[in-house]
């Protein structure tokens, strides 16, 4: 039979199950529906149907309070007024067991104390606890019967409104009322790239860039890394470039290893790989071929060794302050020059090597037979005494 408002014109149905629904079915429809936490735990589920994990997490998660009879007070403390604890952290300590940290909330006599409490399980019976049955749900069936979830535990789902709002203001915590602008910053900031500025996960291309390039891209520490790299093609083209231009300008020549007298010493050489930036955006590969100065050892006084000085290639601030200051005093321009592979450009000091002979082995990367060592003719980059050398007179 059906009722009928005329006025609405509404057709109202009776509540009829289906032909096959039980009573237990209309429970069910009458249930809430189902509304979750932020880390997906059903607020109208039963407590004891979630793993102790879950339980435990959830508890601490929306620092649920808790009444406590008192045979749990902590070291038998007799306590007056009602012990309520609420959940601060959960401790994994198995994989299917978890125990929740509480403080005391009251009695004042125990205010702030903290204790460990299982979820489910009984007290370990070789502590204190000599197997007694002081979980947390236990707790709940004493104190408060009725309380079998945790919406009737008085969790609320927060308003989305409030979640976003919350989102919010934490972003806003971490980024400290600053904000970058890659247009603003100095071309400087990206000079230096061997550690990524951006951190790991972050990684800002332009169009002009070269595939595989980003911002924060790290310099290749040695040979296998620049090969791993989405960039080898690009380098392999500079190591090439850096090695023809060596060979053009006579800086080493190719002699047999058995030609060589027990004096001689053979140094390892290696590829110095940078990406040059202009105006934060990328230049181009830089590939230099530097000796591995750090095993060459001072001349002593009985001439054994492998140079007699060592120079820096950084002028002093005075030197440039004092040609300003002169340029500024005649009203003259100031220009720079930028010389390639300027180190190169000079001749070897007589004291460098044994008899005035430094050899070295091919880097790794480059081709050439086990046979041979290059003899240097000019200095190279990674030599001590390199940085003295500037262009000949």
């Amino acid at each position: 039979m059906t009722a009928t408002n005329e006025h609405d014109n509404i057709t109202l149905l009776p509540s009829i199950l289906p032909p096959h629904a039980t009573s237990g079915d209309a429970s069910a429809a009458a249930r809430p529906s189902a509304q979750h936490d932020e880390a997906g735990i059903d607020l109208h589920t039963n407590l004891v149907d979630y793993t102790d994990t879950e339980i435990a997490e959830a508890l601490a998660r929306h620092s649920v309070e808790i009444g406590l009879p008192k045979l749990y007070a902590p070291n038998h403390v007799v306590s007056e007024g009602k012990m309520r604890v609420v959940g601060i952290k959960a401790k994994k300590i198995s994989s299917t067991k978890a125990v929740l940290i509480v403080k005391f909330i009251s009695p004042q006599c125990l205010k702030n104390v903290q204790m460990q409490m299982f979820c489910t399980s009984l007290e370990p019976k070789t502590d204190q606890g000599q197997g007694a049955d002081v979980s947390i749900m236990t707790a709940l069936q004493l104190t408060n019967p009725g309380a079998k979830s945790l919406f009737d535990l008085g969790v609320r789902c927060k308003p989305r409104s409030d979640t976003t709002r919350g989102m919010i203001a934490a972003f806003d915590s971490m980024l400290g009322g600053t904000f970058f602008d890659i247009l603003q910053a100095s071309s400087d900031d990206f000079e230096t790239s061997e550690q990524n500025p951006f951190g790991d996960d972050c990684h800002l291309r332009s169009s002009r860039d070269q595939v595989g390039y980003s911002k924060g891209a790290p310099d290749p520490k040695h040979h296998g890394q620049a090969m791993r790299s989405a960039m080898k093609a690009e380098r392999i083209n500079s190591q090439t470039s850096e090695m023809d231009g060596l060979w053009h300008r006579g800086v080493f020549q190719k002699v047999l290893r058995s030609s060589l007298t027990p004096q001689d010493r053979v140094f390892t050489s290696r590829f110095h790989y940078k990406i040059k930036r202009k105006g934060g955006e990328f230049d181009k590969c830089k590939v230099r071929l530097v000796v591995q100065g750090q095993h060459m050892r001072r001349k002593g006084e009985d001439g054994v060794g492998d140079y007699d000085d060592a120079f820096s290639p950084v002028p002093a601030a005075s030197g440039f302050r004092t040609i300003f200051s002169l340029a500024t005093q005649q009203n003259m321009f100031v220009d720079h020059v930028d010389i390639s592979q300027a180190f190169v450009q000079g001749e070897l000091l007589s004291g460098d090597g044994h008899n005035g002979k430094v050899y070295i082995s091919s880097p790794p990367g480059y081709d050439e037979d086990p046979l041979y060592v290059y003899r240097l003719l000019k200095p190279l980059y990674g030599m001590p005494s390199a940085a003295e050398l500037g262009l000949p007179p």
